[in-house]
């Protein structure tokens, strides 16, 4: 199975790759393409593509290291969850200075 955290990398940064990586990604992540037939729609050789993917994968490991949008999405939708589950004002105030904390 592919790996999902590069689908959801690429949905927050992949307007940070080139055209060719970001087709390539997304043919690869979102419709489930092989190598080969990413290499053929793009006329290149599937080791082409592999070096692309993986140059692709290294640039929007190193976005999140830097910026970290999906670090604290996941950390807000926890919270959410907890906040949901919770019927006390004081969690919810606790779930929002925590959410502003991390904003």
């Amino acid at each position: 199975m592919k790996d999902l955290i590069y689908s959801e990398l690429l949905a927050l940064y992949g307007g940070m790759l080139t055209a060719k990586q970001y087709v390539a990604m997304e043919q690869y992540y979102h419709l489930d393409l092989s190598l080969s037939e990413i290499a053929e729609s793009q006329n290149v050789s599937r080791q082409a593509i592999h070096a692309m993917l993986l140059s692709a994968q290294k640039t929007l490991l190193q976005l999140e290291e830097k910026i970290g949008l999906l670090q604290k999405s996941k950390a807000i939708q926890s919270i959410i969850v907890k906040a949901k589950d919770e019927t006390l004002v004081a969690s919810l105030k606790d779930a929002l200075a925590t959410i502003s904390e991390i904003l």
